[in-house]
């Protein structure tokens, strides 16, 4: 009887390893990666390619003078996002320095009419959606309140400017672009957005309307440009994905 139990021990210990063996391992659960999140206060530069359209009138003349205002557009954003799933909201502020300038005879035309904007800002929201894998790409659409101070000049046929005014333009603007976050705190991005400024008077020094002198003037300028942010972050991640 002895002999037999001891047979059975041996016999289930041999055959221990070949049951395991066989049984199904369970396998490990997979790494959890945390998604991208947009939520948080962020400040930035940006610079690229401004163009526009620039329309002059003056009263007592005939005509339109029309040409295009081309140059560099710089400056600084700030702005928040908040994050709901793959829907990002936020607002953004930017100022920016323009050079775009140039000019065209006057309907006046002893005279030829010059502008640039010396300087722009912007406020509006942003309405973006994340990509569905790594979350970290957010393509957004853009509008608000755009606000330019614009200078304009009169020059004579010997190249004398007079009649130096700047008169601050207000309008709206709307775009698009696409951003993607390199590391949890650093953004890049390309965007392009269009202003339309509408139409003011600038007068001469003295604020008098004077004919031939006086010029009503439109302004309206498209913008791409090369975007740079830091992320400032707040809590954790939208959504873990295993």
């Amino acid at each position: 009887m002895k002999g037999f139990v001891g047979s059975l021990i041996v016999s289930a210990a041999l055959a221990a390893p070949a049951l395991a063996a066989d049984m199904p391992v369970k396998a490990r659960p997979a790494p959890v990666v945390a998604a991208y999140d947009w939520s948080g206060f962020y400040v930035g530069v940006h610079g690229g390619y401004g163009w526009g359209d620039v329309g002059f009138t003056m009263p007592g003349f005939a005509g339109v003078s029309e040409y295009d205002s081309t140059g560099f557009v710089g400056g600084g954003h700030v702005g928040i996002n908040w994050q709901f799933n793959r829907l990002v909201l936020g607002v953004e502020g930017v100022l920016n320095l323009n050079t775009t300038e140039d000019s065209a005879v006057c309907p006046n035309a002893a005279l030829r009419c010059e502008n640039d904007i010396d300087h722009f800002w912007r406020v509006g929201g942003r309405v973006g959606v994340t990509d569905v894998l790594s979350n970290n790409t957010l393509i957004y659409g853009m509008a608000g309140f755009a606000r330019a101070k614009v200078d304009s000049r009169l020059v004579t046929g010997g190249g004398v400017e007079f009649a130096t005014a700047s008169r601050h333009h207000h309008g709206a603007y709307f775009g698009a672009g696409i951003e993607y976050a390199v590391t949890p705190n650093f953004i890049i991005g390309l965007e392009g957005y269009h202003v339309s400024l509408g139409d003011k008077q600038h007068f001469t020094p003295n604020g008098a309307v004077i004919p031939g002198l006086t010029r009503d003037v439109d302004l309206d300028f498209s913008v791409v440009q090369a975007r740079a942010s830091y992320k400032f972050n707040w809590g954790g991640p939208v959504v873990a994905r295993y």
